[in-house]
């Protein structure tokens, strides 16, 4: 969300974060001691490449129950319920977590049902358990809560990027994983609750707010390649610059030299993808979208960007606007009964011509290459 800049960096052999329980045990918001309720501890971070025995969150004492989340010795996040320092139960992640990547784990414990699910990546991820959980017994406890140790020195190297924990469940909440996962990893901070890209930076308000700095116009949208692949370029007008913040899609590169942005799509035996780039200017998001497909495909979403405009004309200048990669090679003018009473060559773009016909209702027929489009003209 931007609130702040920045991450919690932690070494893996004197840096942690400490709440005191004399502070944090006085109010009911800060209070991360937990009785005999449900809650749900959740966080992202990365740990360093191969990096075991680091305890990410403690509430845990020499006396007394409390808990834990830890990185295990096979590299999987692992939450446990302990008694005067030692465990009484535990529950495994199923995936190695230590890889150097970011993930998001969300832990819940449900104190009614007895039982404990994990979520890494928005996934249920549930791996070996150990021990049984207290029924009734109060996790509350005189410890302090650590971030990045526990109370026997296990550091935790990697970076934390967020934290928090819930007391209930996720159903108590009125949500589920798939939902909260969306909208922490594609909400708010993509776009406002509209549909609409952010301005610059996301704000926090439900709509999107912002002035533009200056106009960005893009010179093509969408890019359609075929199935051979191959390179095309589109260019940014932005007085102010602009920059590319995202891409979806693998199957594509891009390189942006001045106001140039060059696409290379790789070759594809069979099928469709297609992506999106997110180009950032004048404080505002606009996306190009990259297609791969057939040709004939193509064509026909090509021939369905046709424009023929004013119709009906009356004594103006027709324009027949032809998208960018549509070959064609001429327009051809017939009454009703198939007389030919025009026939124009035709190129990529805008073409204007004069139409001198009598009134009534004409065909107009476009051929080239790989078109072959026909609609009617009303000439008043």
């Amino acid at each position: 969300e931007d609130f702040t800049e920045g991450a919690l960096v932690f070494d893996g052999t004197q840096t942690f974060c400490s709440l005191k329980n004399d502070v944090t045990s006085k109010t009911i918001c800060n209070n991360v001691d937990m009785t005999t309720n449900s809650f749900i501890i959740e966080s992202y971070f990365k740990t360093m490449v191969g990096h075991t025995g680091g305890v990410l969150i403690s509430k845990s004492g020499t006396s007394g129950y409390g808990y834990q989340m830890d990185v295990n010795a096979m590299g999987n996040m692992r939450f446990s319920i302990l008694n005067n320092g030692n465990s009484t139960f535990s529950l495994s992640g199923s995936v190695i977590v230590n890889d150097g990547k970011w993930h998001h784990v969300l832990t819940e414990v449900n104190r009614q049902t007895l039982s404990v699910n994990t979520y890494i990546d928005g996934v249920l991820a549930n791996g070996a358990t150990n021990g049984a959980m207290p029924v009734a017994s109060s996790l509350t406890n005189a410890a302090d809560f650590l971030i990045g140790k526990n109370l026997d020195g296990n550091y935790f190297s990697g970076i934390v990027d967020f934290l928090r924990i819930s007391k209930g469940t996720l159903v108590d909440a009125k949500t589920t994983i798939d939902e909260l996962y969306k909208w922490e990893f594609n909400g708010p901070f993509l776009h406002d609750f509209a549909g609409n890209p952010p301005m610059g930076n996301r704000d926090a308000g439900a709509l999107e707010k912002g002035a533009k700095l200056c106009n960005m116009t893009v010179s093509s949208n969408p890019l359609y390649f075929g199935l051979t692949g191959g390179t095309q370029s589109f260019t940014i007008d932005a007085e102010k610059g602009f920059e590319v913040i995202k891409k979806t899609g693998t199957f594509y590169t891009t390189m942006a030299v001045g106001n140039t942005v060059t696409v290379t799509v790789s070759a594809l035996t069979s099928g469709t993808r297609s992506g999106e780039i997110y180009i950032l200017g004048c404080n505002e998001t606009q996306k190009v979208k990259i297609v791969q497909q057939t040709t004939t495909a193509i064509n026909l979403i090509l021939q369905s960007e046709i424009k023929v405009m004013p119709n009906p004309i009356s004594g103006q200048q027709l324009t027949i606007s032809i998208p960018e990669g549509l070959k064609v090679k001429n327009a051809k003018f017939t009454d009703m009964n198939g007389k030919v009473v025009s026939e124009r060559v035709l190129t990529g773009g805008n073409n204007t011509m004069n139409i001198k016909f009598p009134n009534g209702v004409y065909l107009l027929k476009i051929t080239g290459p790989e078109v072959n489009y026909t609609t009617k003209i009303v000439v008043n």
